[in-house]
């Protein structure tokens, strides 16, 4: 398998000759890629001969080519050995590309090199596809003339031969024309298929057939864990005779927690049930108020634990949770005796709804949530067996309360593909690879480099069989990179919260640093244009008025929707600000400039923490070093967030990038404290990020980053300066000591 490895991707070698026929130009050598295809050979031609699964632990930063890289050897395995191999990837995007761009090249490598050719197919979650019926449902009613007009042009992507029946497929030929309108985008999602009670759902049923005869199957995340989770009933046919699929590369693979995290974090709000009970009064008939104004009471009862527990302080907009496990036993069994009454009002609501109404199953969906909520309700409402927590949610400002079972760790059911236990051998693939360009969160030391993230999926205490995890790829020249970082003065710029170092907890956003990051992104789109990420919708729009011409990404749209507008209108706008672009965003050839306005610290959610250190306490671990995990976690979280932001800059080898980073946190290169013109009391430089920017831009004293630039600001105005000659090397006596994060 090697040699044909080598065969495909050696200067002027098979890939390249495909790549002339298909696509019109040469495909330029790459010896890195070359090594990362090697590296999943490595793993994939082990599979089966051992006891356990081998796992390979691969980072190959952007420009090695990884796409390509594991996709040949894949499918070169399964036509060699005739078995059923897999992709799974945490965004539609990356999805959507290698469906369309890698794939079919790919097909066409294992065509020439075996003559055989394989079939791919896609598969994806039902609620991707349009439902038939409840589009033609929703015309018997609708009399919004508006609205008519979409779901007539929903119907025609559910039944055309043309089409796969996808949402995706009508937002990218209507999306454009209905968004003005305020509940036809909001409410497409209640339009899609949620169950198979129906034969009407002919297009996702044909998905279906077409990816139980596929050789190479490409998926989500959450889809592949749901494979598990229904002990490996979902990705392939459940006849006996049915080929399993036995080899998984895992994309994006550091994101296999967080896809987790949305499948078995369950919650159930109490608004969203009340509402679903007023939708079958209107659907039936039939009046439910006896059912509704127990909920209703539900709610009061909800304010009153919550004033109970943080008091009423003014202003408080932030969502509370209450620890189950946490709260005196009486405070227990009224929230259980709540619960019961809530699934009570819902049952009588789903006995009135038409056999086959699409509220039916969102009623269900509901009463399995609280089922699961009422499940983990075990041993006073503490940590269960199966890592999930119950809790109560408030929010104050939306009044919205609900009950949630909170995971810990969910990313360990993934261990159910490579897990052999004595009695149970079935599902056990034959080899897993785990590939990001953000894998880990660290740089150097090799034992620490993907701890986090092993301990995220059951790697790191109960898998005992092999990893290959060899240092990380990364390609020797792919791109141009400069740097303009932000002015470190206390005097001077803000940090982005008030009295934070680190996550940024729900402390306020200091408008002077909305100001500074504003006024950056705003230089940053004079020489060109210009991509801004942010860390909140708030943020966003506050920054992005401040920039003229910029195109502002609003709650409730869709990535795809805006990156069309940016891209499909050239230079009328001279920049996208978004809080959602951090990864999957491709716009090459678009911008001139990124700007990183924030280290991408999330909330700091002081009950994730508590359950994170009581759920590791039941493991041995001590509460200090469960408490030092616990901060790491979140810390390692925000570091690979902002890898995967710097990497929207490259994409391609002669992409020319200005990289903006407007926070003061973010250390700036040491020859910088020998200027006079920053001789004044700097912030606390966290240096822990500078993990995350390519070595061949963050390595030697002529590299990019130690080149970078400042936006200096006087409170009104900023201007780019550069440094100043330097020396040699810096002088000790004058150089600022920096405290490492």
């Amino acid at each position: 398998m090697e040699n044909d490895i080598r065969r495909v991707f050696s200067d002027g070698g098979l890939l390249s000759k495909v790549f002339m026929d298909i696509r019109g130009r040469d495909y330029d050598f790459n010896p890195v890629q070359l090594s990362y295809a090697l590296a999943v050979v490595n793993t994939i031609k082990v599979g089966g001969s051992r006891k356990q699964t081998p796992i390979g632990m691969l980072q190959g930063e952007t420009g090695t080519g990884k796409s390509l890289g594991y996709l040949i050897p894949l499918m070169l395995h399964s036509a060699q050995t005739g078995k059923r191999v897999a992709v799974s990837t945490y965004t539609l995007q990356l999805m959507d590309q290698l469906w369309r761009d890698e794939i079919p090249v790919a097909v066409e490598v294992i065509k020439r090199l075996t003559r055989r050719i394989l079939k791919p197919a896609r598969r994806i979650g039902m609620q991707n596809f349009l439902s038939l019926e409840r589009i033609e449902e929703r015309l018997d009613e609708e009399k919004d003339a508006t609205w008519r007009r979409a779901l007539e042009s929903m119907r025609g992507i559910a039944t055309s031969n043309d089409t796969d029946g996808l949402v995706q497929e009508w937002l990218e030929q209507f999306g454009d024309k209905y968004r003005s309108h305020p509940d036809i985008l909001p409410g497409l999602y209640e339009l899609c298929v949620t169950s198979l009670e129906s034969d009407s759902d002919a297009k996702y049923l044909k998905h279906l057939k077409l990816s139980h005869d596929a050789d190479m199957l490409l998926t989500t995340h959450a889809t592949a864990l749901l494979h598990a989770l229904s002990w490996f009933r979902v990705l392939d046919d459940s006849d006996d005779d049915a080929r399993e699929t036995r080899t998984l590369v895992f994309d994006e693979a550091d994101r296999i927690p967080d896809a987790a995290a949305g499948i078995f974090c369950d919650k159930v709000q109490i608004r969203h049930c009340i509402g679903l009970m007023k939708r079958v009064e209107k659907e039936s008939g039939v009046k439910l108020s006896k059912f509704i104004k127990p909920c209703e009471e539900t709610m009061g009862w909800f304010e009153q634990q919550y004033r109970k527990s943080f008091g009423s302080p003014a202003g408080d907009t932030s969502s509370h949770y209450v620890h189950l496990g946490r709260v005196p036993s009486s405070v227990r069994a009224a929230a259980l005796w709540h619960a019961r009454g809530l699934r009570k009002s819902l049952e009588a609501a789903a006995d009135q709804c038409k056999p086959r109404s699409p509220l039916r199953g969102d009623i269900k969906q509901e009463i399995a949530s609280l089922d699961r909520f009422l499940a983990s309700v075990k041993n006073g409402g503490g940590v269960d067996d199966r890592t999930v927590t119950p809790t109560l949610n408030w929010s104050p400002r939306l009044k919205y309360a609900g009950f949630e079972s909170y995971p810990m760790f969910p990313g360990n059911l993934l261990g159910r593909y490579w897990a052999r236990t004595e009695h149970d051998k079935t599902g056990m693939l034959d080899s897993v690879v785990l590939t990001s360009a953000t894998l880990s969160a660290t740089a150097g030391d090799p034992a620490a480099r993907f701890l986090d993230l092993r301990i995220e999926l059951g790697l790191a205490r109960s898998y005992k069989g092999p990893i290959d995890a060899p240092a990380p790829f990364a390609p020797h020249d792919f791109g141009r990179v400069s740097y303009v970082l932000a002015d470190p003065r206390k005097n001077s710029v803000p940090k982005p919260c008030k009295g934070v170092i680190d996550a940024e907890d729900i402390a306020e956003t200091d408008h002077l640093w909305i100001k500074y990051a504003g006024s950056m992104a705003r230089e940053a789109a004079k020489h060109g244009r210009t991509l801004v990420l942010c860390n909140s919708y708030s943020d966003t729009d506050a920054i992005g008025e401040l920039i003229p011409g910029a195109l502002v990404h609003k709650r409730g749209q869709k990535l795809t929707e805006i990156k069309r507008e940016f891209t499909k209108r050239g230079n009328t706008y001279s920049a996208l600000v978004t809080p959602v672009g951090w990864e999957g965003l491709d716009l090459k050839g678009h911008i001139k400039n990124l700007v990183i306005t924030r280290l991408p610290y999330e909330p700091l959610d002081e009950l994730r923490m508590k359950c994170m250190i009581d759920y590791l306490a039941t493991r041995g671990i001590g509460k200090e070093h469960a408490e030092g995990y616990a901060r790491r976690h979140y810390r390692a979280r925000a570091i690979r967030k902002f890898g995967q932001g710097h990497g929207r800059g490259i994409r391609g080898k002669d992409d020319k990038i200005t990289v903006w980073v407007a926070d003061p946190r973010f250390a700036l290169p040491e020859y910088w404290s020998e200027d006079q013109r920053l001789d004044a009391d700097w912030h606390h430089q966290n240096h822990a990020f500078l993990a995350m920017i390519p070595e061949r831009f963050r390595l030697g004293d002529d590299s990019a980053y130690a080149q970078a630039k400042v936006f200096l600001w006087d409170g009104k105005k900023g201007r780019v300066i550069e440094q100043e000659k330097r020396a040699a090397a810096p002088s000790p006596k004058k150089r600022i000591s920096f405290r490492r994060a």
